[in-house]
């Protein structure tokens, strides 16, 4: 069966069979051998398994019935799919219109784009699709199933603070996927969502392949490539990736059963927009909502005005998890029904910069549910 779309923009395959490694130097060569797809680009490789199943490729059909125009927010506008190549249920290209303002979205090799249309959505900063960056990510989400022994276990905390719980879940700000992963164990289907098409495709190529080579900086100009291949139990069919901004979420209300917004509160413009869709999104009852936040403010990202802690005036005055506490409790009902806190603590977190750089962040988490 020829394969017609893979999840890199740079590579298209459509003339050689899917039992072929396809391999791109930086001047553009591609040659074939057998199993493997692998791309290079700058300093970060991606190496992806394509079995004879196209619609990995694809971005699953199920999910329009969720999908809304984010765009006409606060409205809620359904999507229409006009399908350009599809593969049983699932959609490989194509476009979501939106049947109230009429602005079309489109899905490419399987990556469904919905941001939003409007002057007031925030700049993506391009530190996100840089190779460098999302290797770093690459690292801060596996290494401990790299077996590094530099890996944190933020992720297995974080997971471990989810119970099982039926219906879809949502993981906002999902970078290259591991919480994603996580919540599909442990929902009915899980949805991951993120600004950067870098991270996203990342993500997906983990998804679709379940393992993923990639280069990641030791000093200076040396580099060392590193492999994952994720876990069995992981159901990669049970999840899919999408690009979407936190404070315009795609989504009808009352959808998700479980909800994730892990490290992102403070990387966006305006948090409390971002908490109002959270709880618009979130269904009414037997839903769990895990938040967690180092609260690291800086006026660069979101203007002190909308700073949700780390003042001395002002209605979020004091630090930032009490206050996010308040919130989740009804205050000012911006959550409303109100959740009741199940857990609180803090979770060390690592980000890698080279062998001998790292960053530990102290991130504050509250577990809720309503």
């Amino acid at each position: 069966m020829p394969c017609a779309f893979l999840s890199c923009a740079s590579l298209s395959c459509s003339s050689l069979p899917c039992s072929s490694i396809i391999r791109q130097s930086k001047k553009g060569e591609v040659t074939a051998s057998p199993f493997l797809v692998e791309v290079r680009n700058e300093n970060i490789i991606k190496t992806a398994v394509i079995k004879n199943r196209i619609d990995y490729l694809s971005m699953k059909e199920r999910l329009i019935d969720l999908l809304i125009c984010p765009t006409c927010l606060p409205q809620e506008k359904s999507l229409t799919p006009d399908v350009f190549e599809r593969m049983d249920e699932d959609i490989i290209k194509g476009e979501l219109k939106c049947q109230g303002c009429g602005l079309r979205y489109p899905i490419k090799e399987g990556i469904a784009s919905l941001l939003p249309h409007t002057h007031k959505q925030q700049v993506h900063s391009s530190q996100y699709e840089d190779s460098l960056m999302i290797s770093s990510y690459l690292w801060s989400h596996y290494a401990d199933i790299l077996d590094d022994v530099e890996a944190s276990q933020a992720y297995v905390k974080w997971a471990a603070l989810i119970s099982n719980n039926p219906g879809p879940s949502l993981d906002i700000g999902c970078a290259v996927g591991r919480m994603t992963f996580e919540m599909g164990m442990k929902s009915d289907y899980a949805i991951g969502i993120d600004r950067s098409e870098g991270l996203i495709r990342m993500a997906r190529m983990l998804m679709l392949n379940r393992e993923l080579e990639f280069t990641l900086l030791k000093e200076g100009k040396l580099m060392e490539n590193r492999f994952i291949h994720i876990p069995e139990i992981w159901k990669n069919k049970n999840v899919e990736f999408i690009i979407g901004d936190a404070h315009n979420l795609p989504f009808a209300s009352n959808t998700f059963s479980t909800i994730a917004s892990l490290n992102i509160i403070d990387k966006i413009a305006l948090p409390i927009s971002h908490l109002k869709e959270i709880n618009r999104i979130a269904m009414n009852q037997g839903t769990q909502f895990l938040f967690s936040d180092p609260f690291s403010w800086s006026p660069e990202v979101t203007d002190e005005i909308n700073w949700l802690g780390g003042k001395t005036e002002g209605p979020f005055a004091g630090e930032g998890l009490d206050n996010l506490l308040q919130i989740l409790r009804g205050k000012n009902n911006y959550f409303y029904p109100s959740w009741q806190i199940e857990d609180k603590g803090h979770i060390l977190w690592k980000i890698r910069k080279h062998q001998n750089l790292f960053e530990i962040i102290n991130s504050s988490f509250i577990k809720a549910r309503r």
